[in-house]
């Protein structure tokens, strides 16, 4: 009887496991030696930047820490998006580090759908990304700047 147990438990936790990762088929070398291979990575980095964001930050530590240097390795090289980390949003991932992936994938995918030419609209889709996934987060560390954050946008919307 113990055996059928831990046989059902150990069959049920492979099974979430499989289930809360991304299916997302990225190469074990990261690397874009040419404008085109920027090109024919977009789709599976548009992917994983939609994966960092419907899942918030606790959730499957290993696909996010296995997705997020392929986005940010694309981010870096590629000509169709252009975001930037400063001091002030430093502040906010201090406590999760996580959450800054997430804060570029909002802005990169703004830009992907809408253009470069609006920053500003660009880094509100990416504050919005980092507040949403620090929210529906279980398991984080409280961060008080977040939490402030948060409290200011509630504010500003009720007036």
């Amino acid at each position: 009887m113990k055996y059928c147990l831990l046989v059902a438990l150990f069959l049920l936790s492979l099974h979430q496991l499989h289930a809360q990762s991304s299916g997302i088929d990225i190469p074990k070398e990261i690397s874009f030696p040419t404008t085109a291979s920027y090109d024919r990575a977009e789709p599976t980095v548009k992917a994983c930047m939609q994966w960092l964001l419907k899942n918030p930050i606790d959730t499957d530590p290993a696909e996010h820490k296995r997705l997020a240097p392929y986005v940010f390795r694309w981010l870096e090289g590629t000509d169709k998006v252009s975001v930037a980390i400063d001091a002030d949003l430093m502040k906010y991932t201090d406590k999760n580090s996580r959450l800054i992936m997430v804060f570029l994938s909002g802005w990169a995918l703004y830009q992907l759908e809408h253009g470069t030419s609006n920053e500003a609209a660009a880094r509100e889709a990416g504050v919005v990304a980092l507040i949403t996934s620090y929210s529906d987060a279980q398991e984080k560390e409280k961060d008080k700047d977040i939490e402030k954050l948060i409290k200011q946008r509630r504010k500003t919307k009720k007036k």
